[in-house]
């Protein structure tokens, strides 16, 4: 088992069905995605399949929304089927805004898996794609007639649906420890009075930002609004997953600059200072923002001058 972007795909269930219930039985691929049925009996019609939803977030963040949203809107297509079979978020065989509204659900939080499709797509490697661009239908079984001797390179071609930038981790060995910028949105440490509105404004030195996420975690305060420079996020953008935690998820084809990107309208219930009223964090969505014309990955967090 490989990965469309060439890493082995392991703890993967590799399943052998002759139709007979009895003789049903799976195989966990390796760390090097291996799999064998050493056991398999002759002479019988076989197919083999895969299945691995262990973590539909693995590699799935905003900068698949905005490189899904480019493919849309064909400022950027997707040149591989694979990535044409990852952005299908819906499983309805084609790519629309239906699959950017799905995915944004798992990555804020909402979802916990997908409720139209699977983690991961196992494809038989000998299909063939007359048009990339539609990919449908898919052979996600490799048949086998009459088994007569000992059979190798039965293989799957891994398609982790979400990432389209290649980023999951397929199995231990291939994590990797990635160099990314720190991007920090500053604001004064202001006082905040009790029962009042307060508008927070948040700058950073980067730009052309295309995207951004992070969960935020208030304290003795409500949430009013939230913008992204002058973008008012709406609820499909916002999930509110306890009394004083949200994610958030942004994107859009047009940049917006660092000076004023962030405005967090909150109400609060106390006296105090900002930074004690206001914090984010990666607890559920992780603090990222994607800028620049390579789409740069960057660690985003909060400061406040003063404090």
């Amino acid at each position: 088992l490989i990965s469309n972007n060439g890493k082995s795909v392991g703890n993967a269930e590799i399943i052998l069905d002759n139709g007979i219930a009895e003789m049903l039985t799976s195989s966990i691929s390796t760390s090097n995605g291996d799999y064998a049925f050493p056991s398999a009996v002759m002479h019988y019609d076989y197919s083999i399949s895969g299945e691995k939803n262990d973590d539909y977030l693995n590699g799935v963040s905003t900068l698949d929304l905005v490189m899904i949203q480019r493919h849309i809107l064909s400022i950027s297509k997707f040149t591989d089927p694979f990535n044409i079979i990852a952005a299908d978020i819906n499983n309805d065989e084609k790519i629309t805004a239906s699959d950017l509204l799905e995915l944004r659900k798992l990555i804020l939080g909402i979802y916990s898996k997908l409720p139209k499709n699977d983690s991961w797509r196992f494809i038989n490697s000998a299909q063939s794609f007359a048009d990339i661009n539609n990919p449908w239908p898919l052979t996600e079984k490799i048949n086998i007639a009459n088994l007569s001797h000992t059979m190798s390179n039965q293989n799957f071609v891994g398609v982790k649906v979400g990432d389209v930038n290649g980023s999951a981790v397929a199995n231990a060995n291939n994590e990797t420890v990635e160099s990314r910028s720190n991007v920090v949105l500053m604001t004064e440490n202001k006082a905040v009075e009790a029962n009042t509105m307060h508008s927070v404004v948040f700058s950073s030195d980067i730009e052309k930002v295309y995207g951004l996420q992070f969960t935020l975690t208030l304290n003795n305060a409500d949430l009013a609004d939230v913008f992204v420079g002058s973008h008012k996020l709406n609820d499909a953008n916002i999930a509110k997953i306890s009394d004083n935690k949200y994610t958030v998820s942004w994107n859009d084809i047009n940049a917006v600059n660092g000076k004023d990107i962030l405005t967090v309208n909150v109400f609060s219930k106390g006296n105090t200072m900002v930074s004690d009223v206001i914090s984010m964090n990666s607890t559920v969505t992780t603090a990222e923002i994607y800028s620049g014309e390579n789409l740069q990955t960057g660690k985003l967090s909060l400061r406040f001058a003063g404090s």
